[in-house]
């Protein structure tokens, strides 16, 4: 494991200033601090008490990359604000520019969507108790990742059944989007039509535009603010979605101010209470 990764990028280790010289663990906010078996001991003899204390700490990774999909869809509006001013011009040559900033600024954004779902979906499965025997029939029968993550979520936490359907197909939209990034596939396709520009280019432009970063982002947002919002839960699951619930109250607020509602009315509610 490296150790001094610094080393390597040229950038020297930095002299240690007298207060950053006692030890200690650093503990950001929405971090998670947890005590292991037998990680508090505490003794008594020859007249002295005695003790030691292990600490495990956890990054709650949900709020981050929520963040992340949140900045890049920022930004991928922006570039396509340029994409339309220069197709307005003449310069092709600045269209090109203009269009790969866009796809790429939208593509990070989907894969930062996907792996919002994942974050929550790995969080929600170990604190929902989810029977060994389901997962294992899901990895028998190779079901689809989203049918498990759409079927974890909804036992969790008691999702209504066309709810629960609208959740499975947003998340069956974002992985396919997400994996054509992290897999892309390496031939020539045919062109796809750009409906906003009204000519033909290669289809991942239109693939990873900023309307679907947009749409993919908003739905894994909303999923997971929805499901922090839920108040009938009980034990880890219900101190966990408080937590969640706290760190994505900002992004939430940044979104709405910059974008709009989140969802747009309570009959568009990605998930509902039973």
């Amino acid at each position: 494991m490296e150790t001094n990764p610094t080393e390597n990028a040229g950038i020297k280790s930095p002299s240690i200033p007298p207060h950053r010289g006692k030890g200690g663990v650093f503990i950001t906010k929405g971090a998670i601090v947890a005590i292991p078996a037998g990680g508090l001991r505490i003794s008594f003899g020859d007249g002295k008490l005695d003790g030691s204390l292990t600490l495990h700490v956890g990054l709650n990774l949900t709020p981050v990359w929520a963040e992340i999909g949140l900045r890049h869809v920022s930004h991928a509006r922006q570039c396509r604000e340029r994409v339309v001013a220069a197709w307005r011009g003449t310069d092709d040559n600045l269209l090109a520019d203009e269009l790969i900033q866009e796809f790429t600024a939208s593509m990070e954004a989907i894969v930062a969507a996907g792996i919002l779902i994942d974050s929550l979906y790995a969080a929600v499965k170990d604190r929902a108790g989810v029977p060994e025997t389901l997962v294992e029939m899901w990895q028998r029968n190779r079901t689809a990742r989203y049918k498990q993550v759409g079927e974890v979520l909804r036992q969790a936490f008691r999702i209504k059944p066309r709810n629960a359907v609208a959740i499975r197909s947003a998340i069956k939209d974002i992985y396919k989007f997400r994996d054509w990034a992290v897999h892309p596939p390496a031939e020539a396709r045919a062109p796809a039509h750009h409906g906003d520009l009204l000519l033909n280019t290669e289809w991942r432009f239109v693939a990873f535009s900023y309307k679907n970063a947009y749409e993919l982002v908003r739905a894994s947002l909303a999923i997971s603010w929805q499901v922090a919002n839920k108040t009938d839960l009980t034990g880890a699951l219900a101190a966990w979605c408080k937590g969640l619930k706290s760190l994505l109250e900002p992004v939430v607020q940044q979104w709405e101010a910059e974008f709009g509602p989140l969802t747009a009315s309570n009959n568009e509610k990605v998930a509902g209470a039973a």
